[in-house]
Formats: C-alpha cells, structure tokens, sequence
C-alpha cells in the first residue's frame, strides 16, 4: 500500500537523526526558549548547512497554525517532558523522534503526556491516554503489516488527526537557526 508520505519514510532512512517537533499555541519565541535560546545565533540556514557548523542546532519555521523545530542531531524535542513544559500554558505539541534506534511520536496537549507510540512497534505505547487514537491509528495504516511503511503510516496519521502535514521543505529549507546544548550538556 503507498502513502502520499512515502517519500518521507525514504527521507528517514537516508538521515542519521532528526526530531521533528510541532505546537500550535505556544508562538515561535516560546519554542526556542524551550530549547534554552532566545534568539537565533546563527541566521537562517537550510538543513545541509547546519551540518557544516559541528555542532547542535534547531531550525524553527511555521506552517498554517503550527510552529514546528527540526532538529538534526539532538532529540531535546523528542523528550515527552519537553513538549509537557511548552504546553503548560495550553496548546498541542506533536514530536517525530526518529534515530536509528528510536522510532517514536509523541502528543502532549495542555501540559499533559496524552499519547506516545513506537513507530516500528505501534502495540508499545505510552501517555495518560495510549488508546486515544487506535481507530485513527488503524485508518492510517499504523496497525498492520499490509499498510504504508510505519513512518509515512505515521505522517499520514499525523496529517488526519491533527492536521499538520509534514513535508520536505519544513525538514530541508533555509529557516531561521539557533545553537543547542548538547543531549546531556
């Protein structure tokens, strides 16, 4: 079975890392200082650039009523407890961490873990709420063998539920840049 979102399973496999993190409430401003930032130290730069500068960054960009962070080499946003804290004050945050050993979206609403599930393994999974969404789940394909490759199962679940589709240019265009503190730093 194909999914409009084949390309961005294709895409996975052919990057190290990236978190993806989206919200829509919090603003940009309260993004980035989530990531302890508070101004973007580095201008604006596409994906390929970020990775000539050595070390940690986020990009932050908006689509429709989302603002979102791409991160290419940390999983700050990856970490449930972030989008807990960016959500405190209301709002809805969303997180593809996608490693080569972790395959994991999370939902945070209202300061509160709803929803977590392993990509790869879509029965594993978390949060105050771990069966919100079976039956949507299971219309995009998450739930079998038979269906879409897990990851664009994912996005396409992400895209129907939420209404935040993911695609090339929010994880490869020229945004605005920040660097991070290192996993542990």
């Amino acid at each position: 079975m194909t999914s409009p979102y084949d390309w961005f399973a294709d895409w996975v496999e052919d990057h190290v890392m990236v978190t993806l993190t989206a919200t829509r409430g919090p603003d940009a401003a309260r993004l980035l200082a989530e990531f302890g930032r508070y101004g973007f130290d580095q201008g604006e730069r596409t994906l390929d650039a970020t990775y000539a500068l050595y070390e940690p960054t986020v990009r932050i960009g908006s689509a429709g009523a989302w603002v979102y962070a791409v991160e290419p080499s940390t999983v700050h946003g990856g970490d449930p407890a972030f989008s807990q804290r960016l959500t405190a004050d209301g709002g809805d945050a969303l997180a593809f961490c996608l490693t080569a050993t972790i395959r994991a979206l999370h939902h945070c609403r209202d300061g509160e873990y709803v929803f977590g599930v392993d990509i790869d393994l879509p029965h594993v999974r978390w949060g105050r709420d771990e069966h919100a969404y079976d039956q949507q789940m299971a219309d995009a394909g998450l739930l079998t063998r038979d269906g879409p490759r897990p990851v664009a199962a994912a996005a396409g679940f992400v895209d129907r539920v939420f209404g935040f589709p993911v695609s090339r240019g929010m994880l490869e265009a020229r945004l605005p840049c920040a660097t991070v503190r290192p996993i542990g730093g």
